[in-house]
């Protein structure tokens, strides 16, 4: 089956967490080691699998479960942060923590059951530092959090509460949930915002137009090389925050996941349609931020997240061809006359860090 693509090898521990996170599913073992093939040239290993699947491997789960054990609350925010950062899928890794408590549970509720099925090596530290009841309301809590991440536009939001709910009374030390939460009050006058400027149809079908073909032409040369190089140099853009010109669109680009690029496009992801708009609308702009730091004149776009897990489950399973498109206007055609109009409604947002 790799044979069929020349120059591809996979490591041992790569095929073993296939088959572990397939859970005994063939078609799902193969469909994923036949992603890790479209994804990787060379040398398939652990980290890829879990690049793709957007999980994380069993090592970095043990060190997470430990800062569980240690009610470590802030080590813990500020994990799942790097995990939403790094485009992990929360709902994902949410389900492995379950099912490793799971695992925790049986090895001390029916040791004889766990050692005859389980690798029990990874599990047995735990056994004597957390207690059952712990471990059933971990659970239970968790179980219901993943109800709501399902239809939830932050998933992240929802894991960070569970944990603090769950492990943020320690020593019956009542947590203000609303202050771990809330950010540093923005100055009144900075965040009035005037009434939203609408956009005609005709503009909003443009848009529409414009984002369809470059999603397309990003997946019609995507590579992974030109998806490192461009989010290893993103912090780039952070000193822009402090350019009252471009500030507020570099929060924008700066809040949201790069998720494909190819060598003149890029695809942004953002769980809040609103910003998804917002981005979509400011193109001009945040193509002169790009231009600016990287000295290469992308083509940017931004999609929802929902959309986003559509077409890469379409490109994943090669469901669609994409071929690249010439786009049938320029953004100043879009945008004339209406360019002017967006700077002046958002130029008075200020977001501090």
């Amino acid at each position: 089956f790799i044979s069929q693509k020349e120059n591809i090898s996979i490591e041992k521990s790569a095929i073993d967490e296939i088959a572990r996170l397939a859970d005994g599913g063939l078609r799902d073992a193969v469909g994923l080691l036949d992603q890790a093939i479209s994804y990787v040239d060379g040398e398939i290993k652990i980290e890829h699998i879990h690049e793709i699947n957007g999980t994380i491997s069993q090592y970095s789960l043990v060190e997470f479960m430990e800062k569980i054990v240690q009610h470590d609350i802030d080590s813990l925010i500020k994990q799942i942060n790097v995990y939403n950062e790094n485009g992990k899928n929360i709902i994902k890794i949410t389900e492995e923590i379950i099912l490793f408590l799971r695992n925790c549970l049986l090895s001390i509720e029916t040791p004889k059951y766990f050692k005859e099925t389980i690798n029990q090596e990874i599990y047995t530290k735990f056994c004597d530092q957390i207690n059952v009841g712990e471990i059933y309301d971990l659970i239970k809590e968790l179980n219901q959090s993943l109800r709501e991440m399902k239809n939830s536009n932050n998933p992240k939001i929802d894991l960070e509460l569970s944990f603090i709910k769950l492990l943020g009374n320690e020593n019956n030390k009542k947590i203000d949930i609303s202050e771990k939460l809330e950010e540093k009050p923005i100055p009144k006058e900075k965040v009035e915002i005037k009434e939203k400027i609408e956009i005609d149809d005709d503009i909003k079908e443009k848009i529409k137009i414009i984002k369809n073909i470059r999603i397309n032409n990003t997946l019609s040369n995507f590579k992974r090389t030109y998806l490192e190089v461009i989010k290893k140099d993103l912090d780039k853009i952070r000193p822009l925050i402090l350019d009252n010109k471009y500030s507020q669109f570099a929060n924008i680009i700066l809040d949201g996941t790069i998720k494909a690029a190819s060598d003149k496009y890029i695809v942004i992801v953002y769980p809040d349609i609103s910003i998804v708009e917002m981005f979509n609308e400011n193109l001009l702009t945040i193509e002169k931020i790009f231009k600016k730091v990287y000295n290469n004149d992308y083509r940017v776009i931004a999609t929802d997240l929902d959309e986003w897990e559509i077409i890469k489950k379409e490109f994943n399973n090669k469901q669609k061809q994409y071929k690249f498109e010439e786009e049938p206007f320029s953004l100043n055609e879009i945008f004339t006359k209406k360019t002017d109009d967006f700077q002046n409604l958002f130029g008075d947002i200020v977001e501090y860090n």
